[in-house]
């Protein structure tokens, strides 16, 4: 836990006089395996609760980081028809008959028609929206503050459904990537006071493409507890060994030697601005060539059957790992030996400032926002956004170890400190 968020919290909590708490909403999708929600998580686990109410609004509540949130947050009841919407046509007008909405069933047959009309889902997403927000009430009681903690349906929930005097959406995407309607997303920003992101990059890109709405853009770079993540990378992982491992166990693994499988680890979600199908493919040159490495993915998504085919297919099944969902990748991230990102773009990877923490070395592609996070040569590696390109600079990381010391070195002495991003948090609650 963060130390200092009770001091910060005193401190605003004495400025306003009384004793009263301020009441914040977080809405979210889920608590599934992703970088924004362990940035909501990790968010929630350094407020200050002697200051700050805080409920939480989940459309489904589930996910592997339901198991994290602090007790102090009250999470509201499941919207009831949420889970019906997107069931299955036949199913959810089932349901929906039997429960007397026929406005509802209205609004599944155009969610269904709306779906077969745009093959972009970001698209699809902002056209439902009319139609699906009919599932939900408004919020019982009046908000201090209320943050949509993902860019569309919990942005659009926070502006159409919550009372609040202040309405802060954000925003964890490069949004030049998404296929979208600015003039929808362009009417729900003009009701946003603040329109919060994550890196400069990002929010250079949403003051082009929404100038209008300039000033209420804002940087909240995504919070990390570093005493929370060495604590749970020193918990031990849960990987099953393959025989190169077992041969090599007990020996020195604080180095890459001749002797043991080089191994590498990405945690990404199984889709395919992660790259990891780029991944894949940079596998297999460098077990063309001759490197011995164990590639480790932690993550799911919908690109995993194609994924497993094309391991098949290479005959890497010892190699190329796809280990699912963890709950707590740290142990995975303190074994490697090089830490891998292979995104064809990022908001902010978070999964890059862990590894960062965990004084990795790094190789990222060149993502539109790696440069906030990553200086070529200096604390990792720049890779072109291909397979040729990330072999080339994974073998250079397996191939120099003065250049591999060197990385670590410069990451030991950079600090990670989230105070200043909460303290922006707080002054837009506070005004």
């Amino acid at each position: 836990m963060i130390a200092y968020k009770h001091f910060i919290g005193l401190a605003l909590f004495r400025t306003r006089g009384y004793f009263m708490k301020k009441r914040i909403l977080f809405v979210m999708n889920n608590l599934g395996c992703g970088g924004a929600e362990k940035s909501l998580v990790t968010l929630l686990n350094c407020i200050d609760y002697s200051s700050y109410e805080v409920d939480l609004f989940l459309f489904e509540p589930e996910g592997v980081f339901m198991e994290l949130l602090p007790p102090e947050v009250n999470l509201l009841p499941a919207p009831k028809y949420w889970k019906i919407l997107n069931s299955s046509l036949a199913g959810s007008m089932k349901s929906l008959a039997r429960d007397g909405r026929l406005d509802l069933m209205f609004c599944r047959g155009a969610q269904a028609i709306i779906c077969r009309k745009f093959d972009s889902p970001e698209r699809a997403e902002q056209y439902m929206w009319k139609f699906i927000k009919h599932a939900f009430s408004v919020l019982n009681g009046r908000y201090d503050a209320a943050i949509g903690y993902l860019e569309k349906n919990p942005v659009y929930f926070v502006v159409d459904r919550v009372k609040a005097a202040r309405k802060i959406g954000w925003i964890h995407t490069n949004y030049s990537r998404l296929n979208i309607n600015r003039n929808i997303e362009d009417r729900f920003f003009s009701k946003l006071d603040y329109i919060v992101t994550v890196s400069g990059e990002c929010a250079r890109i949403l003051m082009n493409m929404f100038p209008g709405h300039e000033s209420k853009v804002k940087i909240i770079e995504n919070i990390i507890d570093p005493d929370l993540i060495r604590r749970m990378a020193d918990m031990g992982g849960e990987a099953v060994e393959v025989e190169e491992e077992k041969e090599a166990k007990g020996a020195n693994r604080t180095s890459i030697t001749p002797g043991n499988p080089v191994r590498l680890v990405t945690v990404a979600r199984l889709a395919e601005p992660k790259g990891i199908d780029l991944a894949l493919e940079a596998c297999r040159l460098l077990v063309r060539d001759g490197y011995k490495i164990i590639w480790r993915v932690i993550g799911d998504g919908p690109q995993r059957v194609q994924l497993e085919s094309r391991i098949r297919e290479y005959h890497l099944e010892y190699r190329f790992l796809l280990e699912g969902v963890k709950s707590n990748p740290y142990p995975y991230m303190k074994d490697a030996d090089i830490y891998v990102q292979p995104s064809r773009y990022e908001g902010k990877s978070i999964a890059v400032e862990e590894a960062k923490l965990l004084c990795r070395p790094i190789v990222a592609t060149a993502y539109g926002t790696v440069r906030d996070q990553i200086k070529d040569g200096i604390n990792g590696l720049v890779a072109d956004i291909s397979p040729e390109g990330l072999y080339k600079s994974i073998k250079l990381l397996i191939d120099n170890k003065d250049l591999r010391s060197r990385l670590v070195n410069n990451l030991k002495k950079e600090s990670v400190c989230g105070s200043r991003e909460i303290i922006k948090l707080y002054r837009m609650i506070e005004g």
